[in-house]
């Protein structure tokens, strides 16, 4: 007669060779996926602070200046971003401020999930603001 062998120890270690892969998976994205929403912060912040900036002293320079420092405060790499701010114009009442920043991805393929192709190695963004400019800053003062 054939005996059952009923020895359970590899089951623990079979378990985990299946799930632990999942996990790291799991964990990796989240990590990932944290990084990239603080980025886009950021970039978001930046691209306030430039148009903020135009808006009160009427100096495109100033306010890309002012998005780099944000960017570098935020530790986003500010050779990878491009900081574009639109000239205040008299008959206009608003200023456009656009951050495009390269943001790596820590994951291989997780890029394919936010409108990159599965082999870069990262992202990019584009962050847009508007600005609507007080009517007391386009006129000048009557006194």
């Amino acid at each position: 007669m054939v005996q059952v062998i009923r020895d359970q120890r590899g089951n623990a270690i079979l378990e985990f060779v299946l799930v632990f892969p999942l996990f790291l998976g799991l964990f990796a994205g989240v990590i990932t996926l944290a990084a990239l929403l603080n980025d886009h912060i950021v970039a978001a912040s930046a691209a306030r602070d430039a148009g903020r900036v135009v808006i009160a002293t009427a100096d495109p320079e100033a306010g890309r200046a002012a998005g780099r420092k944000t960017l570098e405060a935020g530790g986003l790499g500010v050779r990878d971003a491009e900081i574009r701010v639109s000239r205040p114009v008299p008959w206009a009442d608003t200023v456009t401020a656009e951050v495009s920043c390269r943001i790596p991805v820590l994951v291989p393929g997780f890029a394919a999930l936010l409108g990159g192709q599965p082999w870069d190695n990262h992202v990019q963004y584009k962050v847009t603001t508007k600005h609507v400019m007080d009517k007391y800053l386009r006129e000048p003062s009557r006194m």
